[in-house]
C-alpha cells in the first residue's frame, strides 16, 4: 500500500508525464472556490457574526483558486472525479450558490444527478447547511449526513447525523477549510473500488490520507502550503504512532 505526499504544486505533479492518461482511478479534492484570503492572509473572519472570535489558523500564503487548466489535466489523470465546491466553478457548469435550509429541496429536484450533498446538521448555527461537490460519475444526486459545527461532531460513518458524546474524542482543526476522516470514509466506501490509486491536489489538513489509508486504497496527496503540509504530516505521524501503540497494547 502506498501513502505518499508531496509539498509541490498541483499543476505541476500533473503535468510530470508518468501521471497523465489515466494513471490514477479516482480524484477527490477540495480546491479554494472563492478569492480573498491570499490577498488578506487569513480565511473567513476574525470575528463571526455574534462577536465570537474565530479559529485563529496559520497565515495563508498560497490560495490559488483551480481553473480550466487544471480541469483538463486532472481528466486527463484520472478516471473518476469528485470537485468539492464543484458549483462555484464555471469551468464545470453555471455557477450557483451552495443552497441554505430549505433550499436544498428545489435544488434537489434542479439538479437530480451528478452532484454530492453533505449536510452538516448544523440546526440552528450561522454557518452553511451544506457542501456541495461535483462528480463526472453517472449517479444520482445523493446526500450524506455528518454533524461538523465545531464541538459537535458526528459519532461514526454510518451515524454522522448523531453527536459523538465524548467530546474528549472530538477532532481538532488544523486547516480553516478541514473535513472530517468519516466524510472521506463515506466517499471511498461508496465510491472507490478495491486496488483504486487515488489522488487528491488539495491535501489541506490530511483527512483525506488517513481515511484512505485506514481502508488501504494507494493514496497520493499534494499540498502546495509549506505550513499546512507539515501540520499534516506530523498529523499523519501522529496517527501512526497512536495506532502502532494501540496495536501493541492488543498484542
Amino acid at each position: 500500500m502506498i501513502s505518499q505526499t508531496l509539498n509541490i504544486d498541483c499543476n505541476k505533479f500533473l503535468n510530470l508525464k508518468q501521471f497523465k492518461k489515466g494513471f490514477f482511478d479516482l480524484i477527490i479534492a477540495d480546491p479554494p472556490y472563492f478569492s480573498g484570503p491570499e490577498k488578506r492572509m487569513y480565511y473567513g473572519q476574525k470575528v463571526s457574526s455574534r462577536k465570537v472570535k474565530r479559529i485563529d489558523y496559520d497565515v495563508i500564503d498560497s490560495w490559488e483558486l483551480p481553473d480550466l487548466k487544471w480541469f483538463n489535466k486532472v481528466k486527463q489523470a484520472c478516471d473518476f472525479l469528485i470537485i468539492w465546491g464543484g458549483n462555484y466553478f464555471d469551468f464545470i457548469g453555471p455557477v450557483h450558490a451552495t443552497p441554505r435550509g430549505k433550499e436544498l429541496d428545489q435544488w434537489l429536484i434542479d439538479h437530480p444527478v451528478g452532484w454530492i450533498v453533505w449536510d452538516k446538521c448544523n440546526g440552528k448555527s450561522s454557518f452553511n447547511d451544506y457542501e456541495l461537490a461535483w462528480t463526472n460519475i453517472d449517479m444520482p444526486t445523493v446526500i450524506y449526513k455528518f454533524m461538523w459545527n465545531g464541538m459537535n461532531q458526528g459519532k461514526n460513518i454510518f451515524e454522522g447525523h448523531v453527536m459523538q458524546g465524548n467530546k474528549k474524542l472530538n477532532h481538532r482543526k488544523i486547516h480553516p477549510t478541514e473535513k472530517p476522516i468519516f466524510l472521506y470514509k463515506w466517499l471511498l466506501y461508496k465510491f472507490a473500488k478495491p486496488g483504486f490509486k487515488i489522488l487528491d491536489t488539495h491535501l489541506g489538513s490530511g483527512s483525506h490520507r488517513i481515511a484512505a489509508y485506514e481502508m488501504g486504497f494507494y493514496f497520493w496527496g499534494l499540498e502546495v502550503n509549506k505550513t499546512y503540509f507539515d501540520k499534516e504530516e506530523l498529523r499523519f505521524q501522529r496517527y501512526l504512532n497512536k495506532n502502532i501503540s494501540q496495536l501493541k497494547i492488543f498484542a
